[in-house]
């Protein structure tokens, strides 16, 4: 396990793209074409949410949601799209840390 102490989680900026990129590769293969684009929107409206877990300065975790009104509950809900923790830190309590945040 990983202690917490070491892994900082921060809401994502389109600045991380690049390692988000890195990140997105392993979980899902090669980059798509316009991926660029596809952050920049997301990034710009108010329903999206993306973090990012460091340790030491680098970015080695990624989780993003979209939330949508429920009107069941009258509440936001959120549907988490993407969830990544690099190869060489899995099963290290990093995914835990992220929701330790909210």
């Amino acid at each position: 396990m990983v202690d917490s102490k070491d892994i900082k989680i921060r809401k994502a900026t389109l600045n991380d793209i690049d390692k988000i990129e890195v990140l997105l590769q392993e979980l899902i293969g090669d980059p798509l074409n316009d991926r660029r684009r596809f952050y920049n929107d997301a990034f710009s409206s108010e329903d999206y949410v993306g973090l990012v877990a460091e340790k030491e300065g680098n970015i080695i975790g990624f989780v993003d949601l979209w939330g949508f009104p429920d009107p069941g509950h009258g509440a936001v809900l959120g549907v988490i799209m993407n969830f990544i923790v690099s190869k060489e830190h899995r099963k290290m309590g990093i995914g835990a840390a992220f929701w330790r945040k909210r």
